[in-house]
């Protein structure tokens, strides 16, 4: 009995795989800056070059990015900056078989630095990793069998989330922005800050269109000597081809910035003005269609004795795909900061998601936001300073189809966060979510 099947596409994901680890440097100071006399700000970034599987382990080679922010010592005076990269290879262990394309989930950097001498750096990163790996699979459906005399059969319609296609691709950005004729132009750029602020992703003909905004911010030195800075929201657009998709299909994706850096030029005035922006960005995503099949679900014949063989497989159906944005606002005690506040330069703000839970009509999430600003005060022998700190929040995502056992995923990112200081050892902070829920 010949049976007519239909092969089903479904994406699968492996089991996380996490790790922490260390990397440890010394960093000279170059001849053409200042001597170190206090640590203002130092960050870093990890930045994963390669990723290949070895027996039961995964190698990771990149390396950490690092910025520090320092005050110079001694009679030079003045802010100064360090930029360099620690690089690492770690062997991350998985405790099931990767199925596919590997992909970097989650990251973060918490870099420790200690003066060994006014010439003299000792850096030390904290780095932590999460990796999954993305692959698919393909199950059958029985549709019909050919036709015999005498035979019955039942049929059951059911809509199917189908595998269309999975990929990661890199988006490039290069964009441009100017700084007010009011300022004065750029000698030296000091410090750089190139974050997510806002990313907009729509399926169309045979491509994944990009839409968003970059969160700039410089410190620089002008052509005077005089300290300044600029920060601006820089749109973007472009796409990516994913050929065989359209509008009425449905997707995963998650785009992350892996490099970005600013190099400035001139104006048509001959002055340099112009910051030049370019970055990448990795988007890794599963595009979905959407189809109704009838299945065959029982059969029995008038002439002869029919013995039936059924197996139970899983399919998946499409229950939420939702974009949303969360705000707040919350009043902290930050005593530590006295009156000498001048003015708030610049400010940032990361989500890190610590639970996710399944609710009576929808989808909580807990986590908190590490929140930092930088900020002058009034003394001109250590005219900068960074507060930093943390702000828990709860989210329920409104999904009244939701019920245990679904599966789910949840992408968020934190819009710039409005700080303001209420005097009296109080601050105000606005920050907004963006989340996305498949």
């Amino acid at each position: 009995m010949e049976q007519l099947k239909k092969a089903v596409r479904k994406s699968v994901t492996g089991r996380k795989m996490s790790d922490q680890f260390y990397v440890d440097g010394d960093v000279n100071v170059p001849d053409d800056k200042g001597d170190v006399g206090r640590i203002v700000y130092s960050q870093g970034m990890l930045r994963v070059e390669d990723m290949k599987q070895s027996g039961s382990y995964v190698r990771v080679s990149g390396r950490i990015q690092y910025q520090i922010l320092y005050l110079a010592g001694g009679d030079d005076g003045g802010i100064s900056v360090l930029q360099g990269k620690l690089p690492f290879e770690e062997m991350v262990y998985a405790e099931e078989e990767v199925l596919g394309m590997l992909w970097m989930k989650e990251s973060s950097v918490e870099l420790t630095v200690t003066i060994v001498h006014a010439r003299k750096l000792r850096l030390r990163a904290m780095a932590e990793l999460e990796i999954i790996s993305q692959g698919e699979e393909e199950q059958y459906l029985t549709l019909d069998v050919e036709e015999e005399e005498g035979l019955c059969r039942r049929w059951k319609n059911v809509e199917i989330l189908t595998l269309h296609k999975s990929c990661r691709e890199s988006f490039r950005i290069k964009e441009k922005c100017a700084l007010p004729k009011q300022s004065d132009p750029v000698g030296k750029v000091l410090f750089t800050d190139i974050t997510q602020k806002r990313t907009e992703i729509r399926l169309i003909s045979d491509a994944l269109q990009m839409r968003g905004e970059l969160s700039i911010f410089v410190l620089y030195e002008s052509t005077e000597g005089k300290l300044g800075w600029t920060e601006q929201a820089v749109p973007y657009e472009g796409k990516i081809d994913c050929y065989g998709v359209d509008e009425t299909m449905y997707y995963q994706a998650e785009p992350k910035i892996v490099d970005a850096m600013v190099d400035v030029k001139l104006d048509e005035d001959g002055e340099l003005r112009i910051f030049e922006i370019e970055a990448v960005m990795e988007v890794c995503a599963v595009v979905y269609g959407e189809e109704q099949a009838d299945v065959l679900e029982d059969m029995y014949s008038l002439k002869e004795q029919v013995t039936l063989e059924k197996e139970e497989i899983e399919l998946s159906e499409l229950v939420m795909q939702k974009a949303c944005e969360y705000s707040m606002t919350e009043q902290i005690q930050v005593p530590e900061l006295d009156d000498q506040v001048l003015q708030i330069c610049h400010t940032s703000g990361k989500v890190r998601i610590e639970h996710t839970e399944i609710v009576a009509d929808g989808i909580m999430c807990e986590g908190i936001l590490q929140i930092g600003f930088l900020y002058i005060r009034a003394d001109d022998a250590e005219p900068f300073e960074i507060w930093q700190g943390m702000v828990p929040f709860t989210y329920v995502a409104e999904c009244r189809s939701a019920e245990a056992g679904m599966e789910y995923e949840l992408q968020s990112t934190c819009g710039q966060p409005v700080v303001s200081l209420l005097g009296n050892g109080e601050a105000e902070i606005k920050p907004c979510w963006s989340f996305r829920f498949f």
